[in-house]
């Protein structure tokens, strides 16, 4: 049942309802959706369903339209293109209603086409001509909004950084290959917000090579790769979506892995072999760059990089440029 879900697109990602905004192209205009009546412009939680939005457009007279729906890139592209097993996903999400989206922005009109494709491009040409305000569904989405776009001074964040990718580098020219790969990197941290642009942040991280991926598979050299993280990083809003930091970073390291001594004749024909289980433990200190992106509902997708110029360890302390990178996708509140 778990790999059911897990291949479902649509049934992840998608929830029940949607939120979408209306527009009348007449002053003074107002809607009827569901037997509630709605002052133009609005926007509106609606269900989703493969039935299309039945709404009634009232101005001086009364228009009655159907606002189709369509299928969300969840069900088709996700499953096809973000799944491993797309076709396990199109059954569990073909019964669901959460495959199926309306526009985002729907123009009511009295003279609002019938046909999907004219009304999708007569919608798409007036939506060019409307001015855009911010609109909310509820008081909660504008909470929700206002902490994360209103961002004032003294305004604090915890974050959690939910299952991400890393990739590690370590600096060992003895390796056939010095680069691995994982899928579980978690962490915790906080951000204080000094100005209205910027804002301090502290964060640790653990990241791992477990669930790793193929380019993992193809270094054999690291069994195990645990890597515990403290930054602290300066950050800058560049733009209502976008901000970038730096900081310093400490590593602890803990690598898990098997050395192999073969004894040969002089034909290469393996006499012996011996198996070493070594554990290497060390501590590194050096920097952090990061780029975070505002997604929705408290979701950010970023990318960080850490650099490592200096390693103590117990046999010595010494300079060192192994360095841990990946994609991080959090949540905060």
């Amino acid at each position: 049942m778990g790999s059911l879900l897990l291949s479902s697109c649509a049934t992840i990602f998608n929830s029940k309802t949607q939120k979408v905004n209306f527009y009348g192209l007449d002053e003074d205009s107002k809607m009827i959706l569901n037997d509630s009546i709605y002052n133009l412009p609005t926007r509106v939680e609606v269900k989703r369903s493969k039935e299309p939005l039945k709404i009634q457009y009232i101005t001086d007279k009364t228009s009655s339209h159907d606002i189709h729906r369509y299928f969300s890139f969840a069900y088709v592209p996700g499953n096809i293109f973000l799944n491993y097993a797309s076709g396990i996903g199109f059954l569990v999400d073909i019964k669901t209603p959460k495959k199926y989206a309306y526009k985002n922005n729907i123009v009511l009109a009295h003279d609002l086409p019938t046909n999907k494709s004219e009304q999708a491009a007569f919608i798409g040409d007036k939506l060019k001509n409307i001015e855009k305000v911010k609109m909310f569904a509820h008081e909660k989405e504008e909470k929700l909004y206002n902490k994360h776009f209103n961002i004032q001074s003294g305004d604090f964040f915890h974050t959690i950084q939910l299952p991400s990718l890393t990739f590690f580098n370590f600096d060992n020219q003895n390796l056939d290959s010095n680069v691995y790969g994982g899928l579980f990197s978690v962490g915790y941290g906080f951000e204080k917000f000094y100005t209205n642009k910027k804002f301090w942040g502290v964060y640790a991280t653990l990241r791992t090579n477990r669930f790793d991926l193929i380019i993992s598979e193809l270094a054999e050299t690291y069994d195990d790769i645990y890597e515990v993280s403290l930054a602290l990083t300066n950050n800058h809003v560049i733009s209502p979506r976008w901000s970038v930091g730096y900081g310093i970073r400490g590593n602890y390291n803990m690598n898990h892995y098997e050395e192999y001594y073969f004894t040969y004749t002089v034909d290469d024909i393996i006499l012996r072999q011996n198996v070493d289980k070594v554990k290497n433990y060390y501590l590194t200190l050096g920097a952090e760059a990061n780029i975070q992106f505002k997604l929705n509902k408290g979701f950010y997708l970023g990318y960080t990089h850490g650099q490592q110029f200096y390693k103590f360890s117990t046999n010595e302390n010494t300079s060192y440029f192994g360095f841990s990178t990946g994609i991080d996708f959090k949540y905060k509140f």
